[in-house]
């Protein structure tokens, strides 16, 4: 609902344009599965798109992280034009887990915020401000089930280390982990440095520094190697507070 204003950012472009709901789950930035569109429909200045749709993601419940987060960004796109010629109208994000550790379910409303696409790593609620045009507002709904679906409650010191020989890196192996560590922290890790270091974790654990790397490299998509961060990190060696810091 709500969409009059967001029309202000398409005057002046001519053709005709649709708008698209685009989802996808999050975890520390990193998104754990494809992103997932609705049907494109079209929309003027009066109209409030319905969709009617589920949008399903290749993510088992089971894995999800307790720290995951669902994004939500309406895209606007010309239907003249075949690149496409997209453009963020508004966004908002939830948790997928509640304060009580427990799934969310069922209908919600969210105030969207104008203007951008959804960052994962930024504002995680809905537009509460009640200054300047009423923003628009995102109907969704989540899957119900009989009883609540909780998030284990199980510590790190309940979980024991499935792997017995750890392997050790060879040579060129070895070169590669510490240009690893040793690059920008905002530099982009690669996948196949991620499977590296996981591979390797056991053999890292007592360069501290490598920590911020490590965690970087977590398949957070499974639930069974995010139990064996929490093992290996009660392991892990202590960081000065200036690395920890980064």
């Amino acid at each position: 609902e709500n969409l009059r204003s967001l029309h202000e950012q398409l005057r002046g472009k001519a053709g005709t344009w649709g708008v698209f709901v685009r989802l996808g789950v999050y975890n520390g930035g990193k998104l754990l599965h494809q992103l997932a569109d609705t049907p494109l429909l079209t929309c003027d200045d009066a109209c409030n798109p319905q969709w009617c749709t589920w949008l399903q993601t290749e993510l088992p419940v089971c894995h999800t992280p307790r720290a995951a987060r669902v994004c939500f960004t309406l895209w606007a796109r010309h239907l003249g034009k075949k690149d496409g010629g997209q453009t963020p109208l508004a966004w908002v994000s939830i948790q997928l887990f509640n304060h009580k550790d427990q799934l969310v379910t069922g209908k919600y409303s969210l105030r969207m915020w104008p203007n951008g696409e959804a960052n994962p790593i930024g504002c995680n609620m809905e537009n509460l401000s009640v200054y300047g045009s009423e923003p628009p507002e995102l109907f969704i709904e989540f899957d119900s089930y009989v009883l609540p679906v909780e998030m284990p409650s199980q510590g790190a010191d309940h979980i024991t280390n499935r792997v017995k020989t750890p392997p050790q890196p060879d040579g060129d192996e070895l070169i590669r982990i510490k240009r690893i560590i040793d690059q920008d922290p905002l530099a982009k890790i690669e996948k196949d440095d991620q499977r590296l270091i996981w591979k390797f974790k056991h053999f890292i654990i007592t360069y501290a520094e490598a920590l911020p790397k490590f965690l970087q490299c977590v398949p957070w998509e499974d639930y069974r190697q995010v139990e064996e961060m929490h093992t290996t990190l009660l392991s892990w060696s202590p960081l000065k507070p200036v690395d920890a810091l980064e």
